[in-house]
């Protein structure tokens, strides 16, 4: 089976686990992280608020701490500009959980093909680079981002079923990334800062930190003992929920879109009658 785990393996002793546990998790911190790069870049880059902050890191410490405990949402982190970090959210994830547990996958059908052993034992998905999501692509990507199995697949092997743990996240260059239904509770958008775009000797010693096992060990300490004060998996904890309110009202029909910004002016009935 697979079972991730923080401090100790709840498998039984007769049962073989696949994971092979967190390989930062026995090195020590060197710094603190809030004079980091990193965390300037979250801060900066992927949170403008202290809500923001609040949730994403949240986010990083749930794969930490509860990493059998699937959040079932999906991470959309987009920017119609280049080089302000998206992409890097997942350079950071395999150098805080381990290259072992992230998977970086190109497009949504590689992602949802039959040949799929890659994916387990795998905490996070990372899709990069993808182009506007249209409704069916969408609505193909239910059942993976909530399921807590999946089919695994080798080539010219039978199908087997095993436990899914990982979260899916997606970066986009795209201005309106992924369609959201008005009743969607999956999908979480990130609309990426360009504060940090074209200062190369920021991204210099962010990704030297990214390499430094002392500056990664510190993250883990506090992504393993940072307080999770929310279920991020609640359809109401949301990431931002505005941003996602104004991109469900884009996908309506233009009927829909005229009825719900007619109802929202206080004064539509007055405004609308010939006596007002």
């Amino acid at each position: 089976t697979s079972v991730p785990y923080l401090a100790r393996d709840p498998t039984d002793h007769s049962v073989f686990n696949l994971f092979n546990g967190f390989l930062l998790r026995g090195v020590a911190p060197s710094v603190d992280v809030k004079t980091t790069a990193v965390w300037e870049w979250i801060h900066t880059a992927v949170a403008d608020t202290k809500w923001k902050a609040s949730w994403i890191l949240t986010w990083l410490a749930w794969k930490v701490q509860r990493p059998h405990l699937k959040i079932a949402k999906f991470l959309v982190l987009f920017s119609d500009k280049t080089g302000t970090g998206k992409t890097s959210f997942q350079e950071f994830l395999k150098s805080v959980l381990g290259t072992d547990l992230v998977l970086s996958l190109t497009s949504v059908d590689t992602y949802l093909k039959g040949e799929n052993c890659e994916q387990l034992n795998k905490l996070v998905v990372c899709l990069d680079d993808i182009e506007r999501m249209k409704k069916r692509e969408a609505d193909q990507l239910k059942a993976r981002v909530t399921g807590n199995t999946f089919t695994y697949k080798k080539l010219y092997e039978d199908k087997l079923t095993m436990p899914c743990y990982a979260d899916l996240v997606c970066t986009s260059n795209e201005g309106s990334p992924v369609f959201v239904d008005r009743d969607d509770r999956r999908v979480e958008l990130i609309q990426m800062i360009p504060a940090l775009s074209g200062k190369d000797k920021f991204w210099d010693r962010f990704y030297a930190e990214l390499s430094d096992l002392g500056v990664m060990a510190s993250w883990f300490c506090f992504l393993s003992t940072f307080p999770i004060a929310v279920d991020i998996r609640s359809k109401s904890v949301r990431f931002d929920k505005q941003l996602l309110e104004r991109t469900k009202a884009s996908f309506m029909n233009q009927a829909h879109q005229f009825v719900m910004e007619f109802f929202t002016n206080s004064d539509c009935i007055e405004a609308s009658s010939e006596y007002s």
